[in-house]
């Protein structure tokens, strides 16, 4: 197989009935490029050849962002595939976990990180909690705090505030 690569979009369709598009994900995407990320020429999106047109298999968000940015389509193609191939195909790919995430970050040696995963064990919390008391002071959820924590941006802030008062709390209980 070869990676192809085209700026005439309107040679792709989407297949009836695959996956929406979830417009917040183009724009991370974008956002990603934007910062110097640009994956696009390395996950090229699969498509195969039905009359004049390429119907996309897997990519659509790819897709969507590269006419977004106006960058070429990277794509490969496949045999004919059902739906429920199609399906079958996008449900088999495992999205990183929050242990994923931050397994990762530990390795790469980041600090705050590796003070997460030490707040985490000893007060027995979960990601949420434990991100947000540890960057806010609070564990009233921030919009973007898991967001940030997965994108690698993720500082310890309140680290002595949040521990004292998990220690005062598990005194009281």
């Amino acid at each position: 197989m070869q990676i192809q690569s085209t700026t005439n979009y309107k040679l792709f369709k989407t297949i009836t009935g695959n996956r929406i598009v979830n417009k917040k994900k183009i724009e991370r995407l974008t956002e990603d490029i934007q910062k110097g990320l640009n994956l696009l020429p390395f996950c090229p999106i699969v498509v195969y050849k039905e009359g004049e047109y390429l119907l996309i298999v897997d990519g659509q968000h790819r897709f969507e962002t590269s006419k977004t940015i106006k960058s070429p389509v990277y794509y490969v193609e496949c045999e004919k595939l059902s739906l429920l191939q199609i399906a079958r195909l996008n449900s088999r790919s495992d999205k990183w976990s929050n242990k994923d995430f931050l397994s990762c970050y530990i390795k790469l040696g980041i600090e705050d990180y590796e003070a997460l995963g030490d707040f985490m064990r000893e007060f027995e919390m979960i990601y949420s909690a434990s991100i947000d008391l540890l960057m806010y002071g609070t564990v009233d959820r921030k919009e973007n705090s898991m967001q940030q924590f997965r994108d690698g941006e993720f500082k310890v802030n309140f680290l002595g505030k949040s521990r004292k008062n998990n220690q005062s709390y598990q005194g009281r209980v």
